[in-house]
């Protein structure tokens, strides 16, 4: 796994889990570091592997804990993409209302499987992820 972060470094922990997905998916995981908002996952089926983008300068106050469980949630999110065929959706003809509430829906269905994949691959932070969750919501309403 060739890990480019620079300031963020990965815990033993989230090396395992991403070593473990890329054992079951057969694709290569790259962290990155991006200047967008949190944290995103991107699939390359050509080149055959899983990007995981992180904004650093965002995420090098949270606690190793929230740093892990963000790259294992989007790590996940490629992992049911590629062993569960679960689907990516591509909205291309869609202004910005319709991807975000899109981006939305998506999330509302397929977040609490990504959760519930983690518990069971023992990264357990069900807690922090509500704490998450509910971040991302009133972050959304704050003017």
């Amino acid at each position: 796994m060739d890990n480019r972060l620079t300031i963020l470094k990965l815990s033993e922990k989230a090396e395992a889990y991403a070593k473990e997905v890329e054992r079951e998916t057969e694709y290569i995981v790259q962290i990155d570091d991006w200047q967008g908002n949190g944290a995103n996952v991107t699939l390359d089926p050509d080149c055959k592997y899983i990007l995981v983008k992180i904004n650093e300068e965002e995420f090098k106050k949270e606690s190793e804990g929230e740093i892990d469980f963000t790259i294992a949630h989007e790590l996940t999110h490629g992992f049911l993409s590629l062993k569960k065929k679960y689907c990516q959706i591509n909205c291309m003809r869609c202004g910005s209302e319709e991807k975000e509430a899109i981006f939305f829906l998506q999330t509302m269905i397929e977040d609490p499987v990504v959760d519930k994949t983690i518990y069971k691959k023992s990264i357990n932070h069900l807690m922090l992820s509500i704490l998450m969750i509910l971040r991302k919501i009133l972050g959304l309403y704050v003017i």
